[in-house]
């Protein structure tokens, strides 16, 4: 007897399976810890903030003080000062986390913030041409209908 997996288990599946794949892959290369931090930032922040029906589940009274909830609300700020054009969501959530990666950089003045920006990269690969077909809509609806079983 098969079981089908939920569809927002198949959307972390094939996002975090490459994900891990490629950090096994780093560890055995002479690339020092902060350039795999902005890398994995990079790549984990759009990632997470394009999750289907965690911004619903975010904009919640009772996350109110998290830090997701901040990173939405500049994703959002950003997004409204950019002008539209096609790939302006990539853009914009590659953006986050370049911009905490430099912060990080003048803390530390340890790595290469740039490598954020291929995470950043790396991740809307995968989300257009991995991830894109598992269906949005489906994700979000099962999502919801998990929320209303709790």
């Amino acid at each position: 007897m098969t079981r089908e997996m939920k569809p927002l288990t198949k959307y972390y599946f094939k996002g975090l399976l490459p994900f891990f794949i490629c950090a096994l892959i780093l560890e055995f290369t002479t690339l020092g810890l902060m350039n795999k931090l902005y890398l994995y930032l990079g790549y984990l922040w759009p990632y997470a903030l394009s999750t289907p029906g965690l911004r619903e589940k975010i904009l919640l009274r009772k996350y109110r003080f998290s830090f997701l909830r901040l990173s939405l609300r500049l994703d959002e700020i950003l997004g409204r000062m950019i002008p539209h054009f096609q790939l302006k969501r990539e853009v914009v959530q590659g953006l986050l986390p370049f911009i905490y990666c430099l912060i990080l950089f003048f803390v530390s003045f340890e790595g290469i913030p740039l490598l954020s920006i291929i995470g950043s990269i790396l991740i809307a690969l995968m989300q257009r041409f991995v991830i894109g077909d598992l269906g949005e809509r489906e994700i979000h609806q099962a999502s919801l209908n998990e929320e209303n079983d709790l």
